[in-house]
């Protein structure tokens, strides 16, 4: 597994802030957790990642291990003990064949909590009683489940060892059955043939996983949120490569994903690609808005067309360019957003989160033609007029080429 980085600090006015909008160095952000200073660490070679001005904090080290985004930053979607249950459930047919060890039933709650498993217990009469009187007291001790809170938890854990609420609960509680969401077995990459496959299992496995960590780690859920919402706003993009390279096809693509012009990425890809070969041309065949977030899984999909180049590895070959195109031509993704029951700032989220201001480079990139006719002195108007395009972004256009110049 890959290491995972803090990708996330707070802005003066309070609000959450992502790497990917935060000049490289020195900023006047914080960390979420112990408010030291971050530095924005944008090199080459490392994942793009906030340091802490000084020792990195552990709730932040935490926070960062308990948000890694399934099928994103990692394919383990479940932990040992889940993974061990829902193999032994699945080979022996039956829950009451399922041989029981330390975890399997804080593994069953985790699942039901994630909407894989659903379960029926049987309850002695003393926690029945028990139930009836926290309803009565308040309705943070309980969850929709009839489950202890995490709240309840850790007001049992402040008085270990004279109570040990998990032992007492679980000995009055009996799982008779477990049955396993249709879902689960759906949404296994092996099984999947298409983006829309993809899409579908990721959405899939991006809601249990915030189910579970709602339930496990609930004051991460916004840094979570935030991480969707970064997400959303990437671009997934296909680029076509020709050249004299030498251990190398004379063409092959690269699957990348970007909050960026396609055509700015381009000039950064041919210049990567100078040591390995000459004559080096590219072309941006396909973008997809909002399908960044299936990089990865893309990359899986196509893992027998992987053509590393050095220490490259998001190259491929041709053989299924065809398809590919094809594919997300014909699929449709959307934005993907929490499943109901998030009670954070997500309007907010959204309002704040949305595209980030594009830099002198990336406008020029992208209105190429309206650059052109500014430089050939056409006024602002005028330019509008032939390019099609709004006064506004033609009056952006000029901005950008005086401050480049």
């Amino acid at each position: 597994m890959s290491k995972i980085y803090l990708t996330f600090g707070i802005n003066p006015a309070g609000q959450w802030q992502s790497i990917s909008e935060t000049p490289s160095g020195r900023s006047n952000l914080v960390c979420p957790w112990c408010k030291r200073a971050l530095i924005a660490k944008k090199g080459r070679i490392k994942t793009i990642h906030f340091a802490h001005d000084g020792e990195t904090c552990r709730i932040s080290q935490d926070a960062t291990l308990q948000t890694q985004i399934p099928t994103y930053d990692t394919f383990e979607m479940l932990d040992t003990h889940e993974a061990r249950y829902l193999e032994r459930r699945i080979k022996y047919g039956s829950h009451k064949k399922v041989y029981s060890w330390d975890g399997m039933n804080e593994a069953i709650d985790r699942l039901e909590k994630m909407g894989i498993v659903s379960v029926e217990r049987t309850n002695e009469a003393e926690l029945i009683d028990v139930r009836a009187r926290l309803g009565k007291l308040d309705g943070q001790w309980l969850d929709d489940l009839g489950q202890p809170t995490k709240a309840l938890l850790d007001l049992f854990k402040a008085l270990d060892p004279l109570v040990d609420l998990r032992f007492h609960w679980n000995r009055c509680t009996r799982i008779t059955s477990t049955k396993i969401d249709r879902g689960y077995s759906q949404n296994q990459f092996d099984k999947l043939q298409s983006l829309s496959d993809l899409d579908r299992a990721q959405r899939y496995w991006f809601d249990a996983y915030w189910r579970r960590l709602a339930a496990v780690a609930p004051d991460y859920q916004e840094l979570l949120a935030q991480k969707y919402s970064a997400l959303g706003q990437q671009s997934l993009y296909v680029i076509h490569i020709s050249g004299e390279f030498e251990g190398l096809p004379p063409e092959f693509i690269k699957i990348g994903l970007s909050t960026r012009n396609a055509n700015v990425r381009l000039k950064e890809i041919l210049a990567d690609l100078r040591p390995f070969g000459q004559s080096i041309k590219g072309k941006v065949l396909a973008v997809k808005e909002y399908a960044g977030r299936l990089e990865r899984l893309v990359h899986r999909m196509l893992s027998q067309d992987n053509l590393p180049v050095g220490t490259l590895t998001e190259f491929f070959t041709i053989n299924r360019l065809e398809w590919l195109l094809s594919e997300l031509d014909a699929v449709t993704i959307n934005e993907y957003l929490p499943p109901e029951g998030y009670t954070g700032t997500r309007e907010t989220l959204l309002k704040r989160a949305g595209r980030r201001k594009k830099s002198s480079t990336e406008l020029l990139a992208e209105y190429e033609d309206v650059a052109m006719l500014l430089k050939a002195g056409k006024g602002i108007r005028e330019a509008s007029r032939l390019s099609g395009r709004s006064i506004n972004t033609v009056q952006k256009v000029k901005a950008a080429i005086i401050a480049a110049s």
